[in-house]
């Protein structure tokens, strides 16, 4: 699993996945964003063909994206992400990078002073950045070793 920018902050991680290899998830924050302030931030996943995976979501605070790290650790053994929560598109690009050594890269891109409007933020950036992971259809972790990331975009 291979960054794709410098200056990695590697996200918490209370057990090493064996998804990830023993690493853990990293962001890089090159436009110096407030992480303690609401955030748009942006993954960009590509696979060995050279495809790219993207997704744009919305945090509160920094530490909302330690969930993917959570999620990532609960596939690689097999949990339901919850009772009801499926998985989305992202988690599976993000566990697949992980699994097959794709690139990736996990960073902040604005920060949202009124958090009333992350939404609308959010959808600029999607549009913005052609996402094609947000809206992807959701999975639950009975599928992962039979789905694919194209089968999610359908």
């Amino acid at each position: 699993m291979a960054l794709l920018t410098s200056n990695p902050i590697a996200l918490a991680a209370r057990t090493p996945s064996p998804l990830l290899k023993g690493q853990s998830l990293q962001l890089t924050n090159p436009h110096d964003i407030n992480l303690a302030l609401p955030f748009i931030y942006f993954i960009r996943v590509v696979d060995d063909r050279g495809a790219e995976y993207r997704y744009v979501g919305r945090a509160r605070a920094a530490s909302q994206l330690n969930e993917y790290v959570r999620d990532i650790d609960k596939i690689s053994r097999g949990i339901p992400r919850g009772r009801i929560q499926r998985y989305r598109a992202v988690h599976f690009a993000l566990a697949q990078a992980g699994e097959l050594g794709w690139q990736y890269e996990i960073l902040p891109i604005e920060n949202v002073a009124d958090k009333n409007e992350l939404g609308v933020r959010r959808q600029h950036h999607m549009s913005e950045r052609h996402c094609n992971l947000n809206g992807a259809r959701t999975w639950s972790i009975d599928c992962y070793r039979d789905l694919t990331l194209w089968e999610l975009l359908r």
